[in-house]
């Protein structure tokens, strides 16, 4: 994946001290679950991410240069009931899934620069534990490459065709003409 730095953030990346962020954005049915690593309400890219303190942790960003399939596990522990309850009651596999690092000012406290894109895919497991103290949700995050593992099966009729497309009439007649006996070169 190539990333495009902004020069605060490249500036920040490569400073002996810094405080960096992470932010994790689901998009969901019912809205955006937009979240950080930080405390407080951050606006970033026209969304208020809100600040979770510690977001858990993220294992597996990997770059490669082969098309291939990858993910990322992102697990998110101490979250509200509220959180919880979202979470049990959508559904989130196949919903996109952002994360973005970034940096804020020791001092100011303010991000500085744009947050890069470290990895977006699709949800595809999260399962949920629940103790009396805490809850933790473990967010499995495929690429796009693991779209192509998923078999495409497809019928070239006009029943299929119109499954998908119903004013196409593209394969009207394609049944019809397959046991059709045509003769070619001879005056009939």
């Amino acid at each position: 994946m190539t990333h495009n730095l902004d020069t605060d953030t490249l500036a920040q990346s490569q400073a002996a001290t810094n405080s960096p962020i992470f932010f994790l954005k689901l998009e969901l049915d019912s809205g955006n679950i937009c979240l950080h690593s930080q405390l407080g309400d951050i606006i970033f890219d026209g969304s208020t991410y809100t600040g979770v303190g510690q977001l858990g942790t993220i294992e597996g960003i990997e770059e490669s240069a082969e098309l291939s399939r990858s993910s990322v596990r992102v697990t998110l522990s101490g979250i509200e009931p509220a959180l919880v309850s979202l979470v049990l009651g959508e559904h989130y596999q196949g919903r996109l899934a952002t994360i973005y690092a970034g940096f804020l000012g020791l001092t100011t406290r303010l991000l500085l620069g744009t947050p890069a894109l470290l990895f977006r895919g699709k949800v595809d497991i999260a399962p949920l534990r629940v103790s009396s103290d805490s809850a933790t949700i473990t967010l499995t995050i495929e690429n796009e490459f693991a779209d192509w593992d998923k078999p495409r099966i497809r019928r070239y009729n006009d029943a299929d065709q119109k499954s998908r497309y119903p004013n196409d009439n593209f394969f009207k007649f394609a049944e019809q003409s397959a046991d059709k006996q045509l003769i070619w070169g001879k005056n009939a």
